[in-house]
């Protein structure tokens, strides 16, 4: 693969003869040669890595609003879904070929540099209310301000419907979210995830897993 700035393939989009030329995510043309095809059967390794490609890449699909935020600022300058993709294949699936598994506690919504909280609690109760707190201490006095003002992002999924709960109607500065999570994601195991957005929309923490749990129906 190589990257194109102002060269003979700069700005082109498609395919030239072998060379398949792509917008990077940055404004540069991404040039890589096409693969010929070929009739010998996949191997083991990559069938294996297609398995996982296709799982990761179905669930991370229903957190692309999120994702776009938290993987903008990859340092492999990727698309941010793609980037996604990546780490949680790299970092999040469990189990013995073929039966693969999302690792939910490993799963990562954002990978930012934009500062989290490690005092994050959650408080749950049985039908679906919810509190989850941080302290103010943790931000550094002389950002305090600014980072007050960041957007929290709190994200429910609910893999036996494969659906998901969103609340980012608070801020960093709120020093804690309280919601209710509708009754209709009652009676299955439900995961929870935090991030932090700069509230330009321009930079993102990295997501905190926050808990597994259930609510009764």
């Amino acid at each position: 693969m190589g990257k194109s700035f102002n060269g003979l393939l700069a700005g082109t989009r498609g395919k030239v003869g072998p060379v398949v030329a792509q917008k990077g995510v940055k404004g540069y043309t991404i040039v890589k040669i096409k693969s010929e095809p070929t009739s010998k059967p996949p191997k083991v390794k990559q069938i294996n890595q297609r398995t996982k490609f296709g799982l990761v890449t179905s669930f991370v699909g229903n957190f692309k609003k999120f994702t776009d935020l938290g993987f903008q600022d990859n340092a492999d300058e990727l698309l941010p879904f793609a980037a996604a993709v990546q780490y949680n294949i790299d970092n999040a699936v469990t189990g013995i070929a073929p039966n693969y598994k999302i690792d939910f506690p490993n799963v990562k919504l954002s990978k930012g540099r934009l500062e989290s909280s490690n005092t994050l609690q959650l408080v749950m109760a049985a039908d679906g209310d919810f509190t989850v707190t941080w302290d103010p201490a943790d931000i550094d006095p002389a950002e305090k301000a600014e980072r007050d003002l960041d957007k929290v992002m709190l994200v429910v999924y609910d893999p036996l419907h494969n659906r998901i709960y969103y609340n980012d109607v608070f801020t960093r500065g709120d020093y804690k979210i309280t919601s209710t999570i509708p009754r209709l994601f009652a009676g299955g195991p439900l995961h929870a995830w935090l991030m932090f957005v700069s509230a330009e929309g321009t930079k993102a923490s990295t997501s905190e897993y926050i808990s597994g749990f259930v609510i009764t129906a």
